[in-house]
């Protein structure tokens, strides 16, 4: 009876913590991992990812061991090993996990920083698989002035004007619509006959939100990227949120360009360039109006690349939805976009 009741008290306690996501073997390697036994957590590591690939905890002490065993050594299959299983180590909840990420703050920017410059360098030779580790780094960290150096190589790899980083525009005879009236006589418009062209030809009242947006967008009719050089009116939609290390106007600029209107105007919106971060932002809508914004995929619908401006009008009978947003062709405008690639609606809420 001794024997069984100091057995029943342990199988409790292992029961309890797994309910709070930190069991034995997330103890000792975390214990081993502050005390900097690295080559021990790889491989108590190793055993316990074998029983549950995902606890956040192992995967990231693991991950963190593995650079600080290599870090001499960092290459290409060891970087995209440590990057995976820092991608489900830093997806996390668990306080005590928490609490050993903010501590390496410094040494996971160490790792950012390296994994960004051996992306670079292997991307001549690997462009796919280079491009698929810049995945996981946004998805770890965000996006960055280095990240925008691998998306010029793409681009330039691919052969496709450095100006036009939009959403692939769909040819399409002309329609027997009044939609392209509205587009040709936009560049003619003051801010106020576009919001009111807008509310006559949608048929729907704006809300102030939604009209603050697109008069502030609308100021910026036709700015564009320069040919040669930077233009400086699209050189302040990054400057204006923050993005000051941007030394050039071929960058993505279509989420610099909404964020930046959204600053104006003092509503919130995402630190960051990437289009597909407002997907996060403001409220969900199935049925949007004009001023909301629309998220479109680049590249492919489960990557990272995309576009995002203020919606306008749906034309159902060419399975187009007009946009206005910037870097549409290079320049702020209004533009049809295929509905295809659409991968949700966003209000913006005043704060």
């Amino acid at each position: 009876m001794k024997r069984v009741i100091p057995l029943l008290i342990f199988i409790f306690l292992c029961s309890k913590t797994n309910a709070m996501e930190f069991d034995l073997n997330s103890y000792r390697i975390s214990w081993n991992y502050v005390h900097n036994h690295y080559d021990r957590v790889v491989t108590l590591g190793k055993r316990s990812l074998k029983q549950d690939a995902k606890k956040s905890i192992t995967n990231y002490c693991f991950a963190m061991s593995l650079y600080q065993l290599n870090k001499t050594k960092w290459k290409g299959t060891l970087v995209d090993q440590v990057l995976k299983h820092l991608k489900i180590g830093l997806n996390t909840t668990d306080p005590k996990t928490n609490m050993l990420i903010k501590s390496d703050t410094n040494l996971l920017q160490i790792i950012k920083k390296k994994s960004i410059e051996i992306t670079l360098s292997e991307f001549a030779k690997y462009p796919a698989k280079s491009l698929t580790r810049v995945q996981t780094i946004v998805a770890i960290y965000g996006d960055s002035v280095e990240i925008y150096k691998i998306f010029e190589l793409e681009k330039q790899r691919i052969n496709k004007k450095l100006i036009d980083a939009t959403v692939p525009t769909v040819k399409t005879k002309p329609l027997k619509t009044e939609t392209p009236t509205i587009v040709h006589t936009v560049e003619k418009m003051s801010k106020n006959q576009f919001i009111d062209t807008v509310e006559q030809y949608c048929g729907v009242p704006l809300n102030e939100t939604q009209k603050k947006c697109l008069q502030t967008a609308f100021m910026y009719n036709n700015v564009a990227s320069c040919l040669s050089g930077n233009n400086p009116e699209v050189m302040q939609f990054f400057y204006k949120i923050g993005f000051t290390s941007i030394k050039n106007d071929e960058v993505n600029w279509c989420a610099a360009f909404v964020n930046f209107c959204m600053e104006k105007q003092g509503y919130k919106h995402p630190n960051t360039l990437l289009a597909r971060s407002w997907l996060k932002m403001g409220q969900p809508v199935k049925d949007p109006q004009p001023g909301d914004l629309v998220i479109f995929w680049r590249v492919k619908q489960t990557g990272w690349q995309g576009h995002v401006g203020f919606f306008i009008k749906e034309d159902k009978a060419s399975n187009l939805v007009y946009v206005y947003g910037g870097n549409q062709g290079g320049a702020v405008c209004l533009k049809p976009f295929s509905k295809n690639q659409i991968l949700g609606y966003r209000r913006v809420l005043p704060n």
